[in-house]
């Protein structure tokens, strides 16, 4: 199975991964993650990455070098290695492993085995409680003075002589003096321990559920190339200029149909019988036409003058004379036989009879075939449709040329006159002909950040200040093209999207308030705040049933509660 490699960055969020994994043909897909990134840090970010690719079809794995990620990721079932190009494994826990539970994430698993909470968290995460049962020890040295004043390590074996034991009774009271002293200072170090302990140690996980509502925010919004930043004012936001020349070659059938081939040729006498006396009065130039009994049509390719008729003695002698002629179509059709007789249809009142012409030898010369030729209207609809084709290929270059995390809105672009000639010219003998067509296409495209900034912005105006957005992620999808001065760089856009709201939590002033409070009293004061539906407190030490006097080790997270589709 192909695999596609995706290279996140430290402060990767999880909405942008699941984009990208959305963006993505592979089914297959390794994320490459630095250690210490954003995305290692919470297991609730790794199942939700989990439960979106596994929404999408995707098989994901994780290539870190960061020890708590592999571990966190292997708890939730992703595929784990150490660089691109392993067999990506998942490692199943086993009964005896500790399952790290979603809401008590953010240990670090020291060098020596030791498990300890971090002092400071993100407010999306949770520290592990610490296990009970540690303890200090301490192990003191002691020291016993000779009668003479000389100091001894009790951990040795000395040999005393006798002689310098004057008083063996008070030796042994300053012994008894030495640990009972020891015992006090045992003791009150324990006691000082204890006291530490009862201020330092606890730890309380609040969970707050947070009823959220829909709100839509709808807006028109400019996109301008000279811009350097986001204007809530002038809710502009800046655009970057996209500009390529653009180039499609495509074929199109010729619809034109006709004959082509030879004229036959021939040569006619003509006689003039009766039709008039005067010589040189029968002029017929050149394309006069003569015409058989099939009705076909010759035409004469010289002028020639027909001599009159002589009338001696009721005996007419024809006046005649030689025309070359020629078909006034190609075909076989116009090979005709010799001794075939002609008359002549633009001479006035005359008829056969009067003056007409004879053919002494047979046409011949005559062929025909047809063949396919483009037309004017074959040129001018294959130049109609390659204007789409070029608008569509445009359209393929600039989402090409865009970046990551750029927006481009159709219709944003300015496409300039498509020139385009066909291979074959008007009439030419073709079956299909090729049309080459070039254009230049400008578009403007934007930072889909920016404009998920002003849209914030903007609901956040219409919100207030005791309220904020809690789920934003499709706030900027509907965004729609309205029009584009690329004279002044410039493209108008609207923005009909929504989000979630809640209610705003100060965590440090609920720190203030809830510092040393008994669990009933710190239920009572957070399910009174606006927009709280439900409260859930976890201490450490279990048995432990107040709020840690020290402010930091209160940790808070939200769950959001949506009371609308």
């Amino acid at each position: 199975m192909d695999r596609e490699t995706i290279y996140l960055d430290n402060d990767e969020e999880i909405t942008s991964v699941v984009d990208k994994l959305k963006g993505t043909e592979h089914v297959a897909v390794d994320l490459v993650i630095p250690k210490e990134a954003l995305l290692l840090q919470s297991v609730v970010n790794l199942k939700i990455l989990k439960k979106q690719a596994d929404s999408l079809g995707k098989e994901i794995a994780i290539v870190t070098q960061d020890k708590v990620g592999k571990k966190l990721a292997e708890q939730v079932g992703i595929a784990v290695m150490s660089k691109p190009g392993e067999e990506p494994k998942v490692v199943h826990m086993t009964e005896g492993e500790k399952e790290i539970p979603e809401d008590d994430v953010s240990s670090i698993e020291m060098k020596n085995g030791d498990v300890k909470p971090k002092s400071v968290v993100e407010d999306d995460e949770v520290p592990i409680e610490m296990k009970p049962g540690a303890e200090a020890i301490v192990a003191p040295t002691s020291e016993v003075v000779t009668p003479d004043g000389n100091k001894l390590d009790t951990s040795e074996e000395v040999e005393i002589s006798s002689d310098k034991i004057k008083n063996p009774v008070k030796e042994k009271s300053k012994k008894k003096l030495k640990w009972k002293i020891i015992g006090i200072t045992a003791g009150f170090l324990a006691l000082i321990g204890l006291v530490a302990g009862y201020i330092f140690v606890p730890l309380a996980n609040v969970t707050l559920t947070l009823a959220a509502e829909k709100q839509k925010v709808d807006f028109t919004f400019t996109a301008d190339k000279s811009a350097s930043s986001v204007d809530n004012g002038t809710q502009t936001i800046p655009a970057r200029e996209i500009s390529e020349d653009v180039e499609k070659t495509e074929k199109y059938k010729a619809t034109g149909k006709k004959k082509v081939g030879d004229k036959a040729k021939g040569t006619i006498t003509v006689n003039d019988h009766a039709y008039t006396s005067d010589p040189g009065t029968t002029l017929l130039v050149a394309g006069t036409r003569f015409v058989s009994p099939a009705g076909l049509v010759y035409k004469s390719t010289t002028n020639v003058t027909v001599p009159g008729f002589k009338s001696v003695g009721g005996t007419i002698t024809n006046g005649t004379i030689n025309v070359s002629v020629e078909a006034e179509n190609v075909g076989e059709q116009y090979n005709l036989v010799a001794s075939t007789t002609f008359f002549i249809p633009g001479l006035t009142g005359a008829t056969i009879s009067q003056i007409y012409g004879v053919n002494a030898a047979a046409f011949a010369g005559g062929t025909s075939r047809d063949v396919t030729y483009v037309t004017q209207t074959d040129v001018n609809t294959a130049k109609d449709e390659i204007k789409k084709v070029i608008e569509q290929e445009a359209k393929r270059v600039i989402l090409e040329k865009t970046v990551r995390d750029e927006r481009w809105l159709e219709g944003a672009m300015k496409i300039t006159e498509v020139s385009a000639e066909p291979s074959v010219a008007v009439n030419g003998e073709a079956t299909e002909f090729e049309l080459k067509a070039k254009s230049t296409v400008i578009a403007l495209v934007f930072k889909d950040d920016n404009l998920k900034k002003l849209a914030e912005s903007t609901l956040g105006d219409q919100i207030g200040d005791g309220k904020e957005i809690v789920e934003s992620e499709n706030l900027t999808s509907a965004a729609e093209f309205v029009s584009a001065d690329f004279d002044k760089n410039q493209i108008m856009g609207r923005l009909s999207g929504e989000a979630y709201i809640a209610t705003k939590i100060d965590e440090n002033k609920m720190r203030v308030e809830l510092s040393g409070s008994p669990e009933g009293s710190s239920l009572d004061y957070l399910n009174r705040v606006d927009g709280v539906e439900g409260v859930e407190i976890k201490h450490f030490p279990v048995f432990y049933k107040r709020m840690p006097r020290i402010e930091k080790h209160i940790y808070f997270k939200t769950v959001i509660s949506k009371t609308q589709d």
